[in-house]
Order: structure tokens, then C-alpha cells, then sequence
């Protein structure tokens, strides 16, 4: 690789997330990561949890997970990020969406300021 290829802009990135975080991708594979969640959510719940409500259970969480889905894919998103384990015993409520890149408009300066000497505007006297 020579050196210029290293010195180019990167054009993507990979977030990683902290252990305790899930990803869902949302173009592909959405359904796949969001039904891996609620099963390792319900391997977790509390010995003493009853079983006629895990049925319950998984239903508001698919429920909460697709709107949560609609609302990332709503604003441009293309992958979500979340917490799905307690940290010190709290949930935490954040999630992050990795979404496309925004297209930024370039600026041009000025003609005056283009022409004149580097580095040195030409001022104008408004009173003029």
C-alpha cells in the first residue's frame, strides 16, 4: 500500500459497540437480529417469571422493537445500535442509528478574496 492510499478519507466506518449492546441491521436481516434479542431476552427472565405470560411478554417486545425499527428506518437509518443488558442492574434507555452520510454543500469563497494576494481579503468600505 503506498502512502497515498493511506492518506486518503475514509468513506465508511464500523461502530463496535460495548459488550451488552445488540445491532440490527435495517435493510437486511432485520426480523433474523430482532427474533435473536427477544429469545436471549426471555432465556433471561427471573426464575420466577410466570410461563403463561412469556407469551405476553415476547409480544411487547416485538411490538416495542418494530416501532422502535420504524421510527430508526423513518429518519434514514441503516443500522441500529442498543443496549440489551442491564448495566448495574439499570436499563439503560439510549439506542444510536448509523445512518448514511449527509451531503454537505462545498462553500466557494468569494471572487474578490480568489483573486486577491493569499491569505488577504480585499476589505471594501461599506460607506462607499
Amino acid at each position: 500500500m503506498s502512502i497515498t492510499e493511506n492518506r486518503r478519507s475514509p468513506n465508511g466506518f464500523n461502530l463496535v459497540p460495548p459488550p451488552g449492546w445488540d445491532v440490527i441491521p435495517l435493510r437486511t436481516g432485520t426480523r433474523e437480529a430482532i427474533d435473536h434479542i427477544i429469545r436471549k431476552a426471555v432465556a433471561q427472565l427471573p426464575a420466577g417469571f410466570p410461563k403463561d405470560d412469556i407469551p405476553k411478554a415476547r409480544l411487547k417486545l416485538n411490538q416495542e422493537f418494530k416501532k422502535v425499527v420504524r421510527r430508526a428506518r423513518a429518519k434514514g437509518g441503516m443500522t441500529l445500535y442498543l443496549p440489551t443488558e442491564r448495566f448495574h442492574g439499570v436499563p439503560l434507555p439510549v439506542s444510536i442509528v448509523a445512518a448514511a452520510p449527509i451531503e454537505i454543500p462545498r462553500v466557494r469563497p468569494p471572487p474578490e478574496r480568489a483573486r486577491g494576494c493569499p491569505g488577504r481579503a480585499r476589505l471594501r468600505d461599506p460607506r462607499r
